[in-house]
């Protein structure tokens, strides 16, 4: 039990003790149980004596989940220098000096608590036909829309407090706080999901409808083939860039696939042939900022390495303050959200613009769409009827039309060919043979 059995083990009236600058982890006083209230509601109707549809609504509701706090923050560097106008901190103290709850000993104390929470309303639309007169299916629509404050273990969602943040930028309420800088959506969880599966008896044979009076041994090979498989669709979730700060005015515009392009970034300096060049194929999915230098470049030696084939006139939803080539900004500063900031002591400070409150963080938009469907082919021979001995032959097709899949574009609107999508397994077509006998 925190603090009964290791009670006493760090005197508090001098943690220097301890080292300056130590990282400490702590256990907030009181950790309830995580719990989740849960309501749902279903109908459903049959169609003639084989199908069913389904329409369910469930709505989830959970709190005291697991989360970090920092309760000692450091200002960032922008912060410290816009609101002390001094100097960073050098010397012994440096790592700690800008902390909000101690400067004296402790770099980042971080608790843990049980503060997370989470929401989901989730709509399911399901239509089946049980298996009748050789076939059987199922088809799911899932409409999810799923937010979270923590939750996920420890490894996001970190709470913090007023004092690692400028003067009245954020709510100093600590529920109001955690709340503005943490709750968002689960980009986890897929808004919009299509699943498949179905099962059919392949008709030929003898009694189906091709080759219904087939001889005995044509009807042993033709006949009592299934054809199985599985899909889906799933959207996706891509992030705004939360890196700049040069808002320009334009919206948000997602593209899609309308723009198609050769991310030829990858290009070595060095590169003086077409074989050299390493392009790939992509799309300028949402208006990121490409820098100016970069579109339909090339090297010193003609070949391409920007992003090539981009249409003019687009114009970014978001650019660094200093995009390239802007007029009287140092050739150094181009591409860079660099500020200047003169100090107290007449020094003129460049600093990165960063008030750890981007527009643009937390905030998500649907992005590309990707789909997969497996499918497989068996059928059991009977040798005997004695035991009886059978063999079962299958043929599995995994991502059977070899969709490559897109991956999320990035901060740069860019959406490239160069990887497969890889979280739900978007392998290229795989093929494999197998038998079973037995008897």
């Amino acid at each position: 039990m925190a603090g009964f059995n290791s009670s006493n083990v760090v005197n508090t009236t001098t943690p220097n003790s301890l080292g300056i600058g130590q990282n400490i982890s702590a256990l907030a006083s009181h950790l309830p149980t995580s719990r989740v209230h849960e309501w749902n509601a279903e109908i459903e109707k049959e169609l003639g004596h084989s199908m069913v549809v389904r329409f369910k609504y469930s709505f989830k509701h959970g709190w005291d989940l697991d989360q970090q706090t920092n309760i000692n923050p450091q200002l960032s560097n922008y912060n410290w220098y816009a609101t002390t106008l001094q100097p960073l901190p050098t010397g012994s103290y440096s790592n700690v000096a800008r902390r909000t709850f101690d400067n004296n000993a402790y770099q980042n104390i971080t608790m843990v608590t049980k503060t997370g929470m989470s929401n989901s309303n989730m709509f399911v639309g399901e239509f089946e036909r049980r298996f009748s007169h050789g076939l059987q299916f199922q088809a799911f629509y899932t409409l999810v829309n799923a937010y979270r404050l923590a939750g996920n273990s420890f490894r996001d969602g970190v709470g913090s407090t007023p004092g690692g943040f400028a003067p009245g930028a954020v709510p100093t309420d600590s529920v109001e706080l955690n709340r503005f800088l943490n709750y968002a959506r689960d980009t986890g969880v897929p808004k919009h999901r299509v699943r498949w599966n179905w099962i059919y008896d392949l008709p030929f044979g003898k009694g189906r409808a091709i080759a219904s009076h087939a001889p005995k041994w044509v009807n042993a090979m033709i006949g009592g083939w299934t054809l199985t498989g599985s899909g889906t669709v799933m959207s996706t979730w891509f992030a705004l860039d939360s890196s700049n700060w040069g808002f320009t005015g334009e919206p948000v515009h997602v593209y899609g696939t309308q723009y198609p392009i050769l991310d030829c970034t990858q290009t070595p300096a060095s590169a003086r042939t077409p074989q050299d060049v390493r392009c790939y194929q992509g799309y300028y999915y949402w208006n990121g900022y490409i820098s100016s230098n970069r579109i339909n470049s090339v090297n010193q030696y003609g070949m391409p390495n920007g992003i090539e084939g981009l249409p003019a006139g687009l114009k970014p939803a978001v650019t660094p303050l200093n995009p390239y080539g802007t007029p009287g900004v140092a050739t150094g500063d181009y591409d860079t959200n660099n500020v200047y900031i003169t100090l107290s002591n007449g020094t003129r400070q460049q600093v990165g613009y960063d008030t750890s409150l981007n527009p643009f963080r937390n905030q998500w938009r649907i992005g590309l769409f990707n789909w997969i469907m497996d499918s497989s082919i068996r059928k059991t021979f009977r040798i005997s009827e004695k035991g009886p001995t059978t063999l079962r032959v299958a043929i599995d097709v995994f991502n059977v039309l070899n969709n490559q899949g897109l991956n999320t574009p990035g901060t740069n609107g860019i959406v490239t060919l160069q990887n497969s999508y890889n979280p739900y397994g978007f392998q290229p077509r795989q093929v494999q043979g197998s038998f079973r006998f037995e008897f």
